[in-house]
């Protein structure tokens, strides 16, 4: 124990060697990548899917649209990016990541496997009253469609999709995928649908919303055609009062 007037001498930080700070960083922990079968390379366009209620959404068009599951990127302790393949086209669907340290390797490796000229679309979701606390906006809609561009995007959302004022509204994985084609100097466009529902089972509350985002851009119509496919098919079925096949999977698809 000290008394008043005691020195006690401890070694300074300025004094370590630079060794110390370098071992002290965090390191991002590699990707793995596990291939199911050869992706067709170079894609024209790429869409990520991010976060519970994104995935969800897209994972339930895929019956119907053709595409075919490529690889894997392990992401995560827990967590997996599952790619897959139409032709021309690329889209991964990536969970929301407990560390985003991998995001920025996860995002130059999906781009890596698209062409030189390359366009991306992001969707993601976030609770809105992140919106809220940030912009002030306040509306009777729970709901709320925003997007976010590169600098090079020559196709601009339509102008009844909001803007979000600067980059600072996303994180993570569309982060990462935002800046690195910024810095590629590839067209991007990320839309954010803002909404009260935290739960993946109520995608029924943002579908609107992504699929406006999709039909907004000509190289993913075909996932909004299956989109509209399911619709018909599901009312047609509801009509005849036969219950669907598959009804017992996790994530039900009559939310399109």
């Amino acid at each position: 124990m000290c008394s008043f007037g005691d020195l006690k001498f401890y070694s300074s930080r300025a004094f370590l060697d630079d060794v110390d700070d370098d071992d002290e960083e965090t390191q991002s922990p590699p990707l793995v990548y596990t291939s199911l079968m050869s992706c067709e390379q170079p894609a024209s366009s790429l869409l990520l899917a991010y976060g519970s209620l994104s995935v969800e959404f897209c994972r339930g068009l895929l019956p119907a649209s053709g595409f075919q599951l490529c690889g894997r990127f392990c992401v995560g302790p827990l967590e997996v990016a599952d790619v897959f393949q139409s032709p021309g086209l690329l889209l991964a669907l990536c969970p929301p990541l407990r560390d985003a340290a991998p995001a920025f390797s996860l995002a130059q490796q999906l781009l890596q496997r698209c062409s030189g000229d390359s366009s991306c679309v992001v969707l993601t979701t976030e609770h809105i009253c992140k919106l809220r606390a940030a912009t002030g906006e306040f509306s009777e809609s729970s709901e709320a469609l925003r997007c976010l561009t590169s600098p090079a995007a020559d196709r601009l959302p339509p102008s009844s999709v909001g803007r979000l004022p600067r980059p600072a509204f996303v994180d993570s994985v569309p982060a990462a995928v935002l800046t690195a084609c910024t810095l590629q100097q590839l067209p991007c466009v990320t839309y954010v649908v803002y909404t009260e529902t935290v739960s993946p089972y109520d995608v029924s509350a943002v579908a609107g919303d992504l699929r406006r985002a999709l039909r907004s851009h000509q190289a993913w119509r075909k996932l909004s055609a299956a989109s509209s496919n399911r619709s018909a098919g599901l009312n047609t079925e509801q009509q005849a009062g036969t219950p669907r096949k598959g009804a017992s999977i996790q994530v039900p698809f009559n939310y399109i």
